[in-house]
């Protein structure tokens, strides 16, 4: 996980736009979130952490075998109702 956060924020820092990650939780656990679609697991994520996370930018990775895929809101930057992701990255730990 280290290193896909630091091809990201490579990535970023190329634009000139630096990423400080602020809080990175990893679980062992079966997911907490209805992994049926993208569309339930960003809503599920948007449900658990509420407005109250200080971030500005929220994404969840999921290594689910379904390959879901991803969803994103556009502007999320800019609109706090918005400004969360999820990616599926189907792997074996």
């Amino acid at each position: 996980m280290e290193s896909l956060l630091a091809a990201v924020a490579d990535l970023y820092y190329q634009e000139d736009i630096v990423l400080l990650y602020t809080d990175i939780n990893l679980w062992t656990i079966p997911t907490p979130y209805s992994e049926n679609n993208s569309i339930e697991v960003i809503s599920d994520f948007k449900e658990q952490l509420g407005k109250s996370y200080g971030a500005d930018l929220a994404h969840l990775i999921s290594g689910n075998p379904l390959h879901l895929g991803g969803v994103a809101y556009l502007n999320g930057i800019c609109d706090k109702n918005k400004s969360y992701g999820y990616s599926n990255i189907p792997w074996r730990l």
